[in-house]
């Protein structure tokens, strides 16, 4: 039988040697040579990270504490809905490990290696159980002027009363010191002070004699007034809508057919029942619609308040409120906001009646129209 030459070759070469343990070892000398980048191009590098030891627990006690920071976590819609869904609001540490970031960081997703970088952190606060996590309490609270608040409406509650004191004396150093710290949270800070800031003072906005508010008194003698309910929400930012999505067996259909079933009417249907003495009414502020979480923030001062609504183009907003003792308390001592005189009072008779119908007919528009998408347009 005629051999190939290919088969004589292999008869030619001799006997393959044993491959020492580091000879086993790959590496870039045994690989074989790759064609280089075309001209013009350049070569394309790879390069993986994966940190060990200290470099570990530090880019891991890093990245986690940021998707907890204040900076991140309040905007940060996927992190709050998992949250959400937690009694205690804590979330997965398995599912931390598959965000892209940790993965670069940490491929094997080893839960016990994440607990280990966190311990001791200030930011973040693990479960007993060592397989969650959560924004760690203290980090909740807020500083400022030597003083330390743990929600909006203590910082809302302290800052009026500065103001009040304020307005019946000069500010004393500890409340002037507090004012200033408090401005470096609005969102025009720079420009503001951009003729030199010497002080703030507590004195009334051009055309609002009869209500008083903050002033900064710049180096040249000028003053301009500023929102402090601005500074507290960047004190305190809220976290992003959490919208309830409904499982894939609570279809609008199947939640008819039930209610079909059982004799129950729509909710559109039901006889609406309300409560009395909820519903507060503000009139001499000039609010624009974007502003309604800054009203919500002080009517929360005076009790649990569920909605605000603010009436455009004209100096008129409503507030409802969980309890009566909340409103009756808004209507008690709510006299201005940022600046502007305003008279409040409670909805009564005929009007609030009418208010919680045209509710209701809004909830039997929304159930006309079913619960589809955003539709065209």
């Amino acid at each position: 039988t005629r051999k190939t030459m290919a088969d004589a070759d292999v008869a030619k070469a001799p006997a393959a040697a044993e491959p020492s343990p580091a000879a086993a070892e790959p590496s870039l000398a045994a690989e074989p040579a790759k064609a280089g980048p075309k001209p013009g191009k350049s070569p394309k590098v790879e390069v993986a990270f994966a940190p060990k030891g200290e470099a570990l627990v530090k880019e891991l006690k890093r990245q986690i504490e940021y998707y907890f920071s204040e900076k991140s976590y309040p905007k940060d819609k996927f992190m709050n809905e998992r949250a959400a869904e937690d009694p205690e609001g804590y979330i997965p540490i398995a599912t931390l490990c598959t965000f892209n970031n940790m993965k670069r960081i940490l491929p094997s997703g080893d839960v016990a290696a994440v607990v280990d970088a966190l311990k001791g952190s200030t930011t973040v606060q693990t479960s007993a159980d060592g397989l969650k996590m959560r924004r760690h309490p203290d980090s909740l609270k807020k500083t400022i002027g030597g003083r330390t608040f743990y929600a909006r409406s203590e910082l809302v509650e302290y800052t009026r009363g500065v103001i009040k004191r304020g307005a019946q004396a000069d500010l004393v150093p500890d409340d002037e010191a507090f004012a200033r710290e408090l401005f470096k949270l609005h969102e025009r800070y720079d420009e503001k002070i951009s003729a030199g800031f010497k002080t703030i003072k507590v004195g009334h906005a051009e055309g609002h004699p009869d209500s008083n508010c903050f002033l900064i008194v710049r180096d040249d003698g000028s003053t301009e007034d500023f929102s402090y309910l601005k500074c507290i929400a960047a004190a305190f930012p809220d976290a992003p809508d959490e919208k309830k999505k409904r499982t894939r067996s609570d279809t609008a259909g199947e939640r008819t057919a039930k209610r079909q079933a059982t004799g129950a009417p729509a909710a559109a249907e039901r006889e609406f029942e309300y409560t009395p003495g909820l519903v507060v009414i503000v009139e001499g502020a000039q609010v624009s619609g974007e502003r309604a979480l800054d009203v919500r923030t002080l009517m929360e001062t005076y009790g649990p308040c569920k909605f605000v609504e603010l009436v455009d183009d004209q100096p008129l907003m409503y507030a409802r409120f969980s309890d009566t003792a909340g409103a009756q308390k808004a209507v008690a001592e709510l006299n201005e906001f940022e600046g502007q005189a305003v008279k409040v009072s409670l909805m009564e008779g005929a009007e609030e009646k009418e208010y919680y119908g045209k509710i209701q007919r809004k909830a039997k528009e929304r159930t006309a129209g079913g619960s589809g998408g955003r539709g065209g347009g």
